[in-house]
């Protein structure tokens, strides 16, 4: 970001010229989309725009920490409940959540996940979402003693936290998936209730 911004006014400056990225990318795409759909979406000219951000890249950089650090909100507002439910409950809830978060805003974070991948954005962000996640799943061990009979309890926490979360994300990036929401999220929660159960007998 060229400018940080020191006032209020320059703030919600910068937080219109985000906005506006994730409705062009909405409506243009990421090849598609220009700095000029982006000043026009959020109301100002380009000369404003490139006071803030340095081109788009620097935009769809801004766009990326703000999916990442809401994503971390959402994460940690919801732990507290996560760690009254049962493994089963808890996962269910979690990945509901986590459907919601990206479905709000008509959508807004859906289209941003279809092209991620496709970004130039330094990995960072996603490494302390990743970390963030894995934390709120040690509490849930810690607060769950009995899961603490899963063997391996650091590959399969790693499990828990990128074959569940992550791929709700990328189930929910695709247009047409081949599956239901609700079907990936029963198939997940059988392969973690399945695993627990089989540490406690094995135990």
């Amino acid at each position: 970001m060229r400018k940080k911004p020191q006032q209020q006014r320059a703030q919600m400056m910068v937080n219109a010229i985000i906005d506006a990225g994730f409705i062009s990318l909405m409506r243009h795409g990421k090849e598609g989309t220009t700095t000029r759909h982006i000043a026009d979406i959020a109301g100002i000219s380009v000369g404003s725009l490139y006071q803030y951000f340095a081109d788009k890249e620097a935009i769809y950089q801004a766009m990326h920490n703000q999916f990442v650090q809401e994503a971390i909100v959402l994460f940690k507002h919801n732990t507290a409940e996560l760690l009254r439910l049962d493994i089963r409950a808890g996962i269910r809830f979690l990945l509901q959540e986590l459907r919601l978060w990206l479905e709000q805003n008509n959508g807004r974070y859906l289209y941003y996940v279809r092209y991620v991948l496709q970004f130039d954005i330094a990995p960072n962000e996603i490494d302390l979402l990743e970390s963030v996640l894995m934390d709120m799943c040690m509490q849930y061990i810690m607060s769950h003693p009995q899961l603490m009979k899963v063997p391996n309890i650091s590959s399969n926490l790693w499990f828990m936290v990128n074959g569940g979360v992550f791929a709700v994300i990328r189930f929910m990036s695709q247009p047409n998936p081949k599956i239901s929401f609700e079907q990936l999220t029963e198939s997940i929660s059988d392969i973690i209730e399945a695993m627990v159960k089989q540490a406690n007998v094995v135990a």
